[in-house]
């Protein structure tokens, strides 16, 4: 009999710990407090390990002016304008930016669809020079 508790223990106590892990590792964390210095306009784009607060300020023609906002203390650390790389015809606008944008990393990184028309490497680079900061 005692056995048998000792297993179900085991089993139970195994199940809590990897829930546990599973729940610390999930993507759907809450974003962090947005510092003061960035604008009530930027939004969080990131997962539970990090992130960054990302900003559209003017588009124009092909070209979309991002501000890109660090984390914790909102230092600004890019403002450049972005053109779209190996999208076929899919391009972001002003009203669905923030529903394909999921991250900023070398270039700010699209949701993919698996049914998407646009390629699985569509992205938006930025455009040096960057724009130069504010004094």
């Amino acid at each position: 009999m005692q056995q048998w508790m000792y297993a179900t223990l085991a089993v139970f106590s195994t199940s809590i710990v990897l829930f546990g892990c599973a729940a610390t590792t999930a993507t759907d964390c809450p974003p962090p407090r947005k510092p003061e210095r960035v604008p009530p306009s930027a939004v969080w784009k990131g997962t539970c390990a990090g992130g960054h607060w990302i900003d559209l300020v003017a588009t124009q023609g092909k070209r979309m002016r991002f501000r890109i906002y660090a984390e914790r203390r909102g230092e600004l650390l890019l403002d450049a304008d972005f053109e779209h790389r190996d999208c076929g015809g899919f391009r972001l606008t002003e009203s669905n930016w923030t529903e394909h944008i999921v991250a900023f990393g070398y270039a700010l990184e699209l949701e993919h669809p698996p049914d998407s028309a646009y390629g699985p490497r569509c992205r938006l680079e930025p455009v040096y020079p960057a724009h130069q900061p504010p004094d």
